[in-house]
């Protein structure tokens, strides 16, 4: 199974749920409490990033590397006027 953390209560939701399955049916309304809390618990622990926090950091690195590109040419361009100088 595969998931993905997004900060959100879906993510603890869907864990509980897959766990609450297989357990016998008097188990459930105990187990999700608990299981949220320790769920919860772990993941602050964890110092899990959001998905806002990735999607931030994704547009801060789009713009570092569209920066370097275009210093890049610039480089390209000044050492084609050196060498034409010559």
């Amino acid at each position: 199974m595969s998931t993905q953390y997004t900060g959100g209560k879906s993510f603890v939701d869907g864990i509980i749920g897959a766990v609450n399955s297989v357990l016998p049916a008097g188990m459930v309304a105990e187990t999700k409490t608990k299981l949220a809390q320790a769920l919860k618990s772990e993941l602050e622990r964890m110092d899990v990033a959001t998905r806002s926090e990735l999607e931030v950091q994704e547009e801060s690195l789009r713009r570092a590397r569209k920066t370097i590109k275009d210093l890049e040419q610039r480089v390209q361009q000044l050492e084609d006027r050196l060498k034409d100088a010559d």
